[in-house]
């Protein structure tokens, strides 16, 4: 029978480790993690440098065309004509409730608010003088409808029921009461306003009327 000599080493200096049966030394095994460490870090840097390659076109690509979106966008907002509220710009409808719009009214080169006559002065107007850099003035007309049964009173510049309001067609007649809009000085009213306007207003009473605001008061 052979006989076992155990040779014991010293705890500080291990010898190896076994795996599967078989011992492997320190050193290898030391050197075996290291390039392992070193492979691992190379592979991962390769496959984000991979990664970002591949990802970078991409990108780049998405940006481009976010890019070339917006650039045509604006170019046809550019090029589109710009538009502006126009004359006898009205709300649906107002041509079945009108029976038909007269486009005839043009704005006088004044500020103001004028009633329609060709339309019953159902509609009414705003006139808005506007000076342009090169010293010349544009005239901005825009177009309104007056509730259902009320009309435009042209001496109050609001709508109003027909009998209490300037009768249609005498309402050129006071087209000049717009002459003191922008004049915190002058009165929006005079008495003798009020005295012209008074025949002719069926609702018109005592103390000013129905159809007038009282001398010397705005509408608005």
């Amino acid at each position: 029978m052979s006989e076992t000599i155990t040779v014991m080493k010293e705890p500080c200096a291990p010898a190896g480790l076994f795996a599967f049966g078989f011992e492997i030394p320190a050193l290898s095994l030391a050197r075996s993690l290291a390039d392992g460490a070193l492979l691992l870090k190379g592979e991962r840097s390769n496959r984000q440098e991979s990664y970002s390659t591949a990802r970078q076109p991409a990108v780049n690509t998405a940006d481009k065309m976010k890019f070339l979106l917006a650039f045509a966008v604006m170019t046809v907002a550019l090029a589109l004509p710009r538009t502006k509220r126009a004359a006898y710009e009205l709300p649906d409808g107002a041509e079945l409730l009108l029976g038909g719009v007269k486009t005839s009214f043009q704005c006088p080169a004044k500020n103001g608010y004028f009633a329609d006559v060709d339309n019953a002065c159902l509609i009414f107007h705003v006139c808005n003088v506007v000076p342009k850099e090169d010293g010349s003035t544009e005239v901005q007309q825009y177009s309104f409808l007056c509730g259902n049964q009320t009309v435009f009173n042209q001496l109050s510049l609001t709508c109003a029921f027909a009998e209490e309001a300037v009768p249609c067609q005498n309402a050129p007649d006071f087209f000049y009461v717009n002459d003191n809009i922008g004049n915190p000085t002058a009165p929006f009213l005079t008495e003798a306003d009020v005295q012209k306007a008074a025949p002719l207003i069926p609702g018109f009473g005592e103390g000013g009327g129905a159809g007038a605001p009282p001398p010397g008061r705005r509408p608005f």
